[in-house]
Order: structure tokens, then sequence, then C-alpha cells
């Protein structure tokens, strides 16, 4: 299972919580919910900055 197929279904496990609760726990899993999503993107901006810089070490064109 790819690691985007993961992530997604951690947060709809977290949302179909979220959606069965009411109260302290409802909140509780709302908080998990946007903390795992804070989790992903600075994951997904990490992944992003190390290719960006594959990308431009790799590159031995010269620029005229």
């Amino acid at each position: 299972m790819s690691i985007i197929k993961q992530d997604q279904r951690r947060l709809d496990n977290i949302a179909n919580m979220y959606w069965k609760t009411s109260g302290e726990m409802r909140e509780m899993w709302r908080k998990k919910w946007y903390e795992l999503i804070k989790v992903i993107a600075s994951k997904l901006e990490r992944e992003g900055k190390d290719y960006e810089s594959q990308r431009f070490t790799t590159n031995s064109r010269k620029i005229h």
C-alpha cells in the first residue's frame, strides 16, 4: 500500500470516529485529524524540497 493511501486511510479512520462521537471525544478526534494533516503536509513539503534539490544539482547543462 502506498504511503499516500496509508495516510488517507488514517485520515478517514479519524474522520469516521469524529462523526461517531460527540462532546469532548469529538473535539479530541478533530485535533488528531488536524495534527495528522500537519504531519502529512510537512512530510510532503520535505519530499518536494528534496526532489527540487536533486533536480537542480543533477542539471549539468551550461546556461549561455
